[in-house]
């Protein structure tokens, strides 16, 4: 997996969609927990944020080709 950071405030790629939150974050007042598989309305709720103050970007992982979310590889695991 590859670490990117993701400005609210700004055009997010929508080649992001499916990378996962590396931490919480509050969205339009709603929390969004590390884990979260980000859809493109997601990214698109991102893109219409505020800006945070500190400008440093939110860290999201992008799955290379081949990787899982770790809860398809536990769900994997346990039908195995």
């Amino acid at each position: 997996m590859r670490v990117e950071r993701v400005r609210a405030g700004a055009p997010v790629a929508a080649a992001l969609a499916g990378a996962v939150l590396a931490r919480d974050i509050v969205v339009a007042g709603e929390r969004w927990r590390k884990g979260r598989r980000l859809s493109p309305g997601d990214l698109d709720a991102l893109a219409r944020e505020p800006a945070a103050p500190s400008g440093r970007g939110i860290p999201v992982l992008v799955p290379e080709p081949g990787e899982l979310h770790e809860d398809e590889a536990a769900k994997r695991l346990a039908e195995a």
